[in-house]
């Protein structure tokens, strides 16, 4: 298993011969909208998702936290929010758990796809009622779609890196909120996973236009979903099997052009 080294500040995983590994949450940008929230909210909406999610990671560690631990001097004044708050997300997460006798197996876990070549850090891997799933922690407002299109991104590297333990089959957002309350959402669409493929081909088509100097690249392989389960969701019918759209060979691209 190929080791990767994480640089929190630029968000950057790299292999140890400096290879860098684009991440989940920056192959997906296409598909979210944080470019219309305005700058000084979004900074503090992160910085109050990474005090939360500090706790969270405490709590299921050790069986306990200090407050606020957002990496400040902090007190009713802080800009991540006062600790009133942060006591009741703590709350809204241990409710989760006692109602769902979720019990994490991993925590703030480190994935890396080296079939696709992608990269990510997802919150939580347990069970939900029994099922083996993967858990996103949410403090935002709202939770969008693109959701499950990370979260699809999550479970198959989780599943392809260890391919002898119990798969991952259910993935949740846990969407805890200042009062001590929760919302529980599950992804269930097929068609996340093909999704983020497709991303993570647009984010590989964007870097080609930026590097004229001729390179490899793989195109990456097809979902193996059938056709007609991905039909079946979407409300088409036919009786067609899924074709193979890109063949199994290298391209060469340069100065943007793929050649073959």
């Amino acid at each position: 298993m190929t080791a990767l080294a994480f640089d929190p500040v630029g968000h950057i995983y790299t292999t140890e011969d400096g290879q860098v590994i684009p991440s989940v949450t920056n192959i997906i940008v296409p598909l979210t909208t944080y470019y219309r929230v305005p700058m000084d909210k979004l900074r503090l909406a992160a910085d109050r998702g990474t005090a939360v999610h500090k706790l969270t990671e405490q709590w299921d560690k050790y069986g306990m936290v200090t407050f606020p631990d957002c990496g400040r001097v902090c007190d009713d004044d802080c800009p991540c929010g006062p600790r009133d708050e942060f006591e009741g997300f703590l709350s809204a997460w241990k409710h989760f758990q006692d109602e769902h006798a979720f019990k994490p197996l991993q925590v703030e876990l480190r994935v890396y796809h080296e079939e696709h070549g992608y990269a990510g850090t997802l919150d939580r891997i347990g069970r939900i009622d029994g099922d083996l799933s993967v858990i996103d922690i949410k403090t935002s407002n709202k939770v969008g779609p693109a959701m499950g299109v990370q979260l699809a991104a999550y479970k198959e590297a989780a599943n392809a890196m260890y391919p002898n333990r119990a798969p991952i089959k259910r993935r949740f957002v846990v969407q805890l909120r200042a009062d001590g309350t929760y919302a529980l959402e599950e992804f269930t669409s097929v068609w996340d996973f093909p999704a983020f493929l497709g991303c993570l081909s647009l984010w590989h088509w964007q870097r080609s236009l930026d590097k004229p100097t001729e390179v490899r690249l793989q195109p990456p392989p097809l979902p193996r979903a059938p056709f007609q389960e991905l039909a079946r969701a979407s409300g088409l019918r036919s009786p067609a099997p899924f074709p193979d759209l890109m063949p199994e060979q290298d391209y060469i691209v340069r100065d943007g052009h793929a050649i073959h």
